[in-house]
């Protein structure tokens, strides 16, 4: 799960609510979850997600789903 926003905790508590019905419904959630607070600031002019850090986790997201 990803959550975005445009305030400081980038939908923490949208993700944890919905991890939650997630678990009632008995499905299985990936541990990992990245969160991008102030999301406006993550991307460059094209829309595009340019911090190194960023780009490390959801890549790192990417081969845990894989692995998942």
């Amino acid at each position: 799960m990803v959550g975005l926003s445009s305030g400081r905790y980038g939908n923490l508590r949208g993700i944890d609510h919905l991890t939650g019905i997630c678990h009632y419904l008995r499905m299985h959630v990936l541990p990992l979850k990245i969160f991008l607070p102030n999301v406006q600031q993550e991307l460059n002019e094209n829309g595009e997600l340019f911090k190194e850090d960023t780009l490390q986790f959801i890549n790192e997201q990417i081969e845990e789903i894989i692995r998942f």
